[in-house]
């Protein structure tokens, strides 16, 4: 009984695999000998098909016992180059567009996509600045691309209709903030060169290679600050001093009157005066813009400034060496946005100004941050906590940090 039962179970198996394995081998066949026909390269694929015999299910088989149907091989899709002959981008990266040694620390560290300074980095190392290294740093447009080493700032307008709004600028209307040769324009033949020196989420620090000077330019800041370096061991302060590079402050606008130096002292700049600045200079340009600058320490500067010509104020050299950083901050003067009468203009630009003289000595850092967290322990999980550090800086302290 027990045989019997054996053979009721093992011959349906016997004979149902043996189909398998032969439909199996059906199909293997007809791929590879469909390859092979492919394969052939001289123009009668077809061949390959008349070696074929059809079996019962009306697909071609070949015998395993052919060497070709272990030796048969897919063929590639194509033998173009993909570079050469398809014209498509290579691999490699392009060397210039590797992160080269302008930006320092960050050369060796990935770096932020789309950030809002980011044209500041694409500065190549053979390359001149251009309008395109720029950054909106709000309210102001910056880029390095003026008629001196250092940075422009371009007060903005807005123009807004139903469907949009429109930051414009006015190139010729720009202050810079950098360095040139005293008391002439051959400084507009210097490299405006910069090397980044630290970026974060709120802020980047640009350090020049014509003049020991940097610039860190921090979004949402209605000053640009410029530092002086006053050590002299540093390579780019000697070659300063030897090509006779001063602090000066630019444009390429005339003045409509003279300046005010601490808030009560006219200033002849037709006659190329030198006066003393003990805190601040305001300068009215012809275009109607107001500036006030701001320094760390008093300074005698003199002014250069025509109908028509450029305005150029500079510090004028003296023989004290000091390892303390000259700080000079620029400020635009804002205008009021709602008023509708130049009384009113008046008051708010008054205001205006009281507050920048009254934040005027402290100054963003380089490692500035921000950060946001929720409160969870305390049960106000619902709330976001967002916070700005700013580094700050002071002018008033020899070391610039503020205590």
């Amino acid at each position: 009984i027990l045989s019997l039962l054996l053979l009721v179970i093992l011959v349906p198996i016997v004979s149902v695999y043996p189909s398998r394995n032969k439909a199996r081998v059906s199909s293997m066949s007809s791929i590879t000998d469909t390859v092979k026909g492919t394969s052939n390269g001289n123009g009668t694929s077809a061949n390959a098909y008349d070696n074929a015999n059809p079996n019962s299910s009306g697909s071609l088989a070949m015998d395993p016992k052919d060497a070709s149907f272990f030796t048969s091989r897919i063929p590639p899709f194509s033998t173009l180059d993909p570079v050469y002959d398809l014209n498509l981008y290579r691999y490699e990266r392009p060397a210039n567009s590797s992160p080269n040694s302008r930006l320092g620390p960050l050369s060796r560290k990935a770096l932020p996509t789309n950030a809002w300074y980011q044209n500041l980095l694409r500065l190549g190392l053979e390359e001149e600045p251009t309008r395109d290294h720029r950054a909106y740093t709000i309210p102001y447009v910056i880029d390095v691309a003026g008629d001196i080493p250092g940075v422009r700032i371009h007060g903005t307008r807005l123009d807004a209709t139903p469907s949009q709004i429109t930051v414009t600028v006015d190139e010729p209307y720009a202050l810079i903030l950098g360095a040139m040769a005293d008391g002439a324009t051959q400084g507009t033949s210097l490299g405006k060169g910069y090397e980044v020196h630290q970026a974060t989420d709120l802020g980047i620090t640009l350090q020049w290679e014509a003049f020991d000077m940097k610039s860190t330019l921090a979004r949402g800041s209605p000053y640009v600050t410029m530092v002086y370096n006053g050590a002299v061991t540093t390579p780019s302060a000697v070659t300063a001093r030897s090509l006779g590079l001063l602090p000066t402050v630019y444009s390429q606008t005339s003045l409509s009157d003279s300046p005010i130096a601490d808030t009560n002292r006219r200033v002849n700049c037709e006659s190329g005066e030198v006066f003393r600045v003990e805190e601040e200079v305001q300068l009215n340009f012809v275009n109607g813009q107001r500036w006030v600058l701001f320094v760390s320490d008093a300074i005698d500067m003199k002014c250069q400034s025509n109908q028509g010509g450029p305005t150029i104020l500079q510090v004028v050299p003296d023989n004290n060496d000091t390892e303390s950083p000259l700080i000079i901050r620029a400020a635009l003067i804002m205008p009021s946005m709602n008023s509708e009468s130049m009384d009113g203009d008046e008051a708010f630009a008054t205001e205006y100004l009281g507050q920048l003289r009254s934040s005027k000595d402290l100054f963003p850092g380089e490692l500035t941050s921000v950060s946001q967290s929720f409160d969870v322990e305390s049960g106000t999980a619902n709330y976001a906590k967002i916070s700005f550090d700013w580094d700050p800086q002071s002018m008033n302290s020899g070391s610039g940090a503020a205590s």
